[in-house]
């Protein structure tokens, strides 16, 4: 007999398939995003290749603000709002893991889409 576990995990690489490697797919319409940040920089950007998504972010890697301005930075590319948008890993790195409520990940993959080609 199969447990919930794996029922779970069977449901969790059916929603996952076809993403690519930074992004994944959580309950109901929610996704993690795996991002590397650079504090520091003259101009918020956002660069997405196959395998890794990059955040130029002008504020200063210094009491969060980096972190707050990511945060901020990915509301914006999304469209959803700053209190939708959760750092859940990586707090102190530049590899780091952002929760987004509120959208999917169709909706997360044609922002990104759109982000990346704007100048």
């Amino acid at each position: 007999m199969k447990s919930s576990r794996d029922n779970t995990q069977k449901r969790e690489t059916q929603t996952t398939r076809g993403l690519p490697p930074y992004l994944r797919h959580l309950s109901g319409d929610s996704i993690s995003i795996a991002v590397n940040v650079k504090p520091g920089s003259k101009v918020n950007n956002i660069t997405v290749n196959k395998e890794l998504v990059s955040l130029a972010i002008s504020a200063p890697a210094r009491e969060g603000e980096a972190n707050a301005s990511a945060a901020s930075f990915l509301a914006d590319v999304f469209g959803v709002k700053k209190r939708q948008v959760e750092l859940s890993v990586g707090s102190k790195c530049r590899e780091k893991v952002f929760k987004i409520y509120g959208l999917n990940s169709e909706q997360a993959m044609e922002s990104l889409k759109q982000a990346s080609c704007q100048p």
